[in-house]
């Protein structure tokens, strides 16, 4: 999920009568600590167990000049032209290293914003249905490219590319210059851990998607997800040790709470 800082409580318990969950709206204001949600509504919460679902952070990726207004998170470009149908420019340059970057690709082209070329930082490129994306908006997709500078003073004007050697340590070959006025960047996604980290959790450090994910638990919590409540049982991004059956037993428990972001 996007983070956006938001979230929701579910809360159940014999203080609720004979409902098992009820639905509480909250910010993001708290603290996780000992099964406790410190300051979701008026009060602390105590939980006998509680499913952690808030989401990941994306990455951007660092170029020359990649602060220019213009250069933008592939998942806030998709989310200005989905959520509130603003185009962000007028010709767009995607860069990506993940397949997530794709979905920015759908909403572009639903919202009509011409996409110049999708630079893939991996060589294999993207996986089928991303692929299958591109290829049916017939836009042009370079694997193994990176963007090494991004042109113009006061906005932006355009890209310079470079293809990448010995496995991305390096460029080489001529730069190649493409206009446009809105570079979307994903550089992949940090599962949000701060709660799991308040909780005294242990983290480990997973090589697949270069990120700090949850590993030992010291309360009575799971990790589950990285696209919030619509998808916790589906575990859309593994960031924990809990599979979906456990996670769906957890979310079952009387006096459960679900910290989810939005």
């Amino acid at each position: 999920m996007h983070h956006t800082g938001l979230g929701i409580g579910v809360v159940g318990g014999s203080e609720h009568g004979d409902e098992d969950l009820r639905l509480a709206d909250f910010t993001a204001g708290f603290v996780h600590h000992r099964c406790r949600l410190a300051g979701i509504i008026d009060k602390d919460l105590v939980a006998r167990r509680v499913v952690l679902a808030t989401g990941a952070i994306e990455r951007p990726i660092v170029f020359a000049n990649n602060d220019l207004p213009g250069v933008m998170l592939a998942s806030a470009v998709r989310t200005y032209q989905l959520q509130f149908a603003v185009k962000c420019g007028r010709r767009a340059v995607v860069f990506t290293n993940n397949d997530s970057a794709y979905e920015c690709v759908s909403a572009l082209m639903g919202g009509s914003v011409p996409i110049s070329a999708v630079v893939d930082a991996r060589p294999e490129g993207p996986g089928s249905a991303a692929r299958e994306i591109v290829e049916s908006a017939g836009v042009e997709l370079l694997c193994g490219w990176a963007v090494v500078n991004a042109m113009g003073k006061k906005q932006l004007t355009g890209v310079e590319l470079m293809a990448l050697a010995d496995g991305g340590a390096r460029v080489s070959g001529q730069a190649r210059h493409i206009d446009c006025d809105l570079l979307c960047v994903s550089g992949g996604w940090n599962p949000t851990v701060h709660l799991f980290s308040q909780s005294q959790g242990k983290l480990r450090y997973d090589e697949g998607i270069a990120s700090f994910v949850p590993d030992e638990s010291r309360q009575a919590e799971r990790s589950a997800g990285a696209k919030g409540t619509a998808e916790i049982m589906t575990i859309a991004c593994a960031v924990g040790p809990s599979s979906v059956s456990e996670t769906s037993i957890v979310a079952s428990q009387p006096a459960g709470v679900i910290a989810c972001s939005l």
